[in-house]
């Protein structure tokens, strides 16, 4: 396993070309600002296999083919700026991973205050799920996408090369 910076690793992932499989190691902050909230930091830990550099647009459009209805028109991401040719976006000073989820490859994990717990006990303080977007409304089966600001990747692999992002 390389050790990498976080200034590398946005260099490694600017330089991925098409669609690619990345297995990432997150440590995200999973708070929801609510009143009442004893915990300091919520904390979420998973890995995940996601794409990257995939076309949002060619994902409903081939969505909407294969249940059978009429693709909406996609509507423009509303932060951050794509870089262009990446699958990085870069908003207020950092750098963010643009995702597509595939699938949860281990237990997902909860932190409160730098110890493990058990989801039911800090979910009222967690953030709710978004319903899609109307860019889906006439989709069954939802394309997620998730962006990972850089920092959040502890470690990823990517072409059978892990990286622990220090």
């Amino acid at each position: 396993m390389k050790q990498i910076t976080k200034e590398q690793a946005a260099a490694l992932l600017m330089q991925l070309k098409g669609n690619q499989y990345i297995t990432l190691h997150t440590r995200t902050d999973a708070r929801a600002l609510k009143t009442g909230n004893p915990h300091k930091m919520i904390e979420k830990l998973a890995k995940t296999q996601v794409q990257s550099g995939f076309k949002y647009k060619n994902s409903l459009d081939n969505q909407a083919k294969r249940e059978g209805v009429e693709a909406l028109p996609v509507q423009e991401r509303t932060w951050g700026e794509r870089i262009e040719n990446t699958p990085l976006v870069f908003y207020k000073g950092k750098f963010y991973l643009e995702t597509k989820p595939e699938k949860v490859l281990e237990d997902v994990t909860y932190l409160a205050d730098g110890k493990e717990v058990a989801k039911e006990s800090i979910e009222r303080f967690l953030p709710k799920k978004k319903k899609g977007t109307s860019t889906q409304a006439n989709l069954k089966k939802k394309i997620l996408v998730r962006d990972y600001a850089i920092s959040s990747i502890k470690k990823m692999t990517h072409n059978g090369e892990t990286y622990e992002i220090v």
